[in-house]
Parts: C-alpha cells; structure tokens; sequence
C-alpha cells in the first residue's frame, strides 16, 4: 500500500502505514481538542459516479449531527441518496481510517491551522480502472462562541 499524507503548507509526509496511521491520530486529536459541536464545511467529491455526486455541497452541522446539505450552486437540498454518503468532519476522519486499513493508496492532506483533512485521495485497487475516489472539504466555518 502507497500513503501519502501531507499538512498543508506545511511540506511533511507520511510514507508508511503506521506513520499515515500515527498522523491521522495527530491531525484527528488537534482538531477535536477545540470545541466545534456545530460547524460547516464545503464538501466535493471527485470519482466516476453521477454528477449530482460530484457536485460542491454545503454541509452544516449542529451538535455533531449533519442538520443541512445543499448544492452550492442553488441552495437545493441533495437527495436521501446523496446525504447517506456525506460525513461530519469526525466520519470524514474514520473513513480515513478505514481507508488506511484496506485500500492499496490513500493521499490526505490536513489544514495546517485547523487539522482537518482538506483532500482525501482513496484508490481502492491500484490496478483497477475508475475506482479511485477524490474528496475536497473546505471553507470550514465554526460560530466564535460554540455551546
């Protein structure tokens, strides 16, 4: 398995299983020192899927449960489908974690501020066709006085 994990800006990278995993644990324990219950976040995902898949959502969450996800572009709710896919920031982490431990290549990348991942590359079979996934989090927001 090839893994790749890099602090943006910050120009370090994992290059081994059990650096990627002791990176992963480091990244997901800063962000969650700080106490963000509700937060929102942009989220895209590139892959060989439908195009309201591949569309930019914006997900907010409020007490640790996702509570909205639009398209970006028109403010239109994502279907059931969709929403069944998409991830807090703490599951985006865990299918990280989940990736390290069964796909051939896996590629994060954190926000160097806030510690949480802003690109996760999965390649699930290296020698397969179309089966690699791209995921972009970003305009992260959290409220200046969380609860």
């Amino acid at each position: 398995m090839l893994v790749s994990l890099v602090a943006a800006g910050a120009g370090c990278a994992a290059s081994s299983d059990s650096q990627a995993e002791d990176e992963l644990a480091s990244q997901r324990m800063l962000f969650s020192r700080v106490n963000r219950p509700s937060y929102a976040f942009t989220w895209q995902m590139g892959c060989f899927c439908g195009p309201d898949t591949t569309r930019p959502i914006r997900i907010t969450v409020t007490d640790g449960s996702i509570t909205s996800a639009v398209y970006v572009s028109d403010q239109q709710p994502v279907s059931e489908t969709i929403r069944a896919d998409l991830r807090t920031i703490p599951g985006v982490f865990d299918m990280i974690e989940v990736a390290l431990d069964t796909a051939d290549e896996v590629t994060v990348t954190y926000d160097r501020e806030l510690r949480y991942p802003t690109s996760v590359r999965i390649d699930r079979y290296k020698n397969a066709a179309d089966d690699e996934s791209n995921l972009e989090l970003s305009d992260f927001v959290a409220p200046a006085n969380p609860k």
